[in-house]
């Protein structure tokens, strides 16, 4: 990790104040044309993507763990940050397996790795206050974390409603009673959804074409938002409610894991990517560095003064609001299966074979 640009500032950066990101990225083994490259481009510039939360945003299940804390289910939950994952470490693995066992904290806590914070954390809190008092335990989990569960449950919930809501009214326009928010766009210097500016699209709205499908936007559940007055609200509450979850009452009154503390906020369905820049790269060399990094800059580092190879590649730019994810992007572009099953089976594929078409 490299650091570097310090200066003094009136006031420190806080979680929320990110506007944005740019990315660069690198897709290896194309065999489509650049013709078909350029109108896969334009047709993600044109019609954008859904904006879905990532894989990343669940990994190793996060999203269970937020649902057993939403309805209090805290030794569930306990066992579920603990479960070993797929393909762990071994020596991770024996000591979570060793804990769900026996639930002996302290032996486990000497078999269980220093870089598995979440879970130490969680040991020793299991230590000092033991089986009696499990609220405690998880609260000595970095308040970070303990977020970060619940609101992979937010994000869960948002990507089902969000697929529900397409498939219900389609993609391409406006209905009666969806929520709609104008954007500003990363470049504006503010937040892409300002709460205070997302109302109810009312019958005249629909009518007159007031809004566009860039302008519709669901809500994380939470205390201060509302929800679309059609059949999209109502699947809010009743994929939540198959999930054993009430949005409108918390089971327990631990304001850190109760859906009716969180405050809620505010996301688009459909993401355009902004800046948008690309061009066709070839090498020879599958291991071959095709774009600089920060760092290469910061070094000095001259990349490839010469572009020669048989194979191809496409380095494409944009930028994106804070929380969009690339990936989604690049699903679009690719049309791939963003599914954990198919990125593995992409991770097993070797050099010249080409990414799924691109149209």
């Amino acid at each position: 990790i490299m650091v570097g640009n310090f200066r003094y500032v009136e006031e420190p950066l806080k979680l929320g104040d990110l506007l944005g990101n740019r990315f660069c990225i690198v897709l290896r083994g194309i065999v489509e044309s650049e013709a078909v490259l350029k109108q896969g481009i334009e047709n993600l510039e044109k019609h954008g993507f859904i904006n879905y939360f990532g894989l990343q945003r669940f990994s190793g299940g996060t999203h269970h763990v937020g649902m057993a804390l939403l309805k209090g289910q805290w030794m569930d939950a306990i066992k579920l940050i603990v479960r070993p994952k797929e393909k762990e470490r071994q020596e991770s693995a024996e000591a979570k397996q060793y804990f769900l066992d026996t639930l002996d904290a302290e032996g486990a806590l000497e078999k269980m790795p220093h870089f598995l914070v979440a879970e130490r954390a969680m040991l020793e809190g299991f230590l000092k206050h033991g089986e009696k008092n499990l609220v405690h335990v998880l609260s000595c989990i970095p308040r970070t974390l303990q977020m970060l569960y619940v609101h992979s449950y937010q994000s869960y919930l948002w990507n089902k409603v969000a697929t529900a809501r397409l498939e219900i009214y389609g993609s391409s326009a406006v209905v009666e009673g969806d929520l709609v928010c104008r954007g500003v766009g990363v470049a504006s210097g503010k937040a892409d959804v300002d709460p205070d500016q997302v109302r109810v699209a009312t019958v005249e709205d629909v009518q007159d074409g007031r809004y566009t499908v860039f302008d519709l936007v669901l809500p994380l559940p939470g205390k201060r938002v509302i929800y679309p007055a059609n059949e999209t609200g109502l699947l809010f509450h009743k994929l939540a409610e198959e999930d054993g979850i009430s949005l409108e009452e918390s089971p327990h009154k631990v304001k850190m894991f109760s859906i009716t503390s969180l405050t809620g906020a505010y996301r688009r369905i459909i993401q355009k990517p902004q800046d948008v820049a690309w061009k066709v790269l070839q090498y020879s060399n599958e291991d071959e560095d095709l774009t600089e990094t920060d760092a290469d800059k910061l070094r000095g580092r001259c990349m490839r003064t010469s572009g020669g190879g048989d194979r191809r590649a496409l380095q494409i730019e944009f930028t994106l609001p804070a929380s969009c994810y690339a990936t989604m992007a690049v699903r679009e572009l690719t049309k791939a299966s963003s599914s954990a099953a198919f990125q593995k089976s992409m991770t097993l594929t070797t050099g010249n074979e080409s990414a799924d078409a691109l149209a």
